[in-house]
């Protein structure tokens, strides 16, 4: 467990993505949540979620589902949007191994992002891998979620795409490109009118980052990225930072 802990309190200050003025944290607990509702393939996979609950049924029928395929050729330009707004400092989290992912829940004063003058909380950060949105086709080593929630209740999650490479250095510069999405949760209850913003640059990750990644994993999820859904009626909007 030890190798484990120290790699995930040393990946979450190599992985914090959001402005130059990247905070670092340590982790203060460990979670483990034992029971699935729902796993990445077998008789409890994607294709078998909406079964499996009915809090779950979105994820058959809604038309705001996640992830999808980005086609960078299509995406439309935002111009109305206003510049993101991030401050977030240093505080202790809780490391949280859910077994389909592995997640750091942040208190509620760890900062906040601003999107068009609304104001979205840090809450939680986890990992997929390989990534559940693609680029122009293109399916990445692994993808990042940073989910921040308004104070109704609205989501916006930050999304990084990371390729296979060299180790993820400490974080100097983001690309300020993103492509921003009304969609869903790409988890159960998939749950829809959320704002996903996808960086469109990927990061570098090792394959021992990656594998990491998967350690504490249920077999069953060792590749926790939900299948791309349809776009439907949907527009991906490009948003300069």
């Amino acid at each position: 467990m030890a190798s484990r802990f120290d790699f995930f309190t040393s990946t979450i200050s190599l992985l914090i993505i959001l402005g130059s003025d990247a905070f670092t944290t340590s982790t203060s607990s460990t979670k483990v949540e034992e029971t699935l509702q729902f796993t990445y393939s077998g008789a409890m996979g994607p294709d078998k979620w909406a079964s499996l609950n009915p809090n779950f049924s979105l994820c058959a029928t809604g038309k705001l589902q996640s992830p999808i395929n980005i086609v960078s050729a299509r995406a439309v330009g935002n111009k109305k949007s206003k510049p993101l707004i991030r401050n977030y400092r240093a505080v202790n989290v809780s490391l949280v191994d859910n077994k389909y992912t592995v997640a750091i829940e942040y208190p509620d004063d760890t900062g906040d992002i601003t999107l068009d003058e609304k104001q979205y909380r840090l809450r939680q950060m986890h990992w997929h891998s390989p990534s559940e949105h693609r680029i122009n086709g293109n399916r990445f080593a692994a993808e990042l979620h940073m989910v921040h929630v308004s104070d109704d209740g609205k989501v916006l999650v930050v999304g990084t795409l990371f390729q296979l490479g060299r180790p993820d250095p400490v974080l100097q510069t983001i690309d300020k490109k993103l492509y921003e999405l009304g969609s869903s949760s790409s988890v159960p209850p998939c749950t829809e009118h959320l704002i996903y913003l996808i960086i469109a640059k990927p990061r570098s990750i090792s394959k021992q980052q990656v594998a990491a990644l998967k350690a504490p994993l249920d077999i069953r999820c060792k590749n926790n990225a939900r299948p791309c859904q349809p776009l439907n009626a949907r527009h991906v909007q490009l948003y300069q930072d």
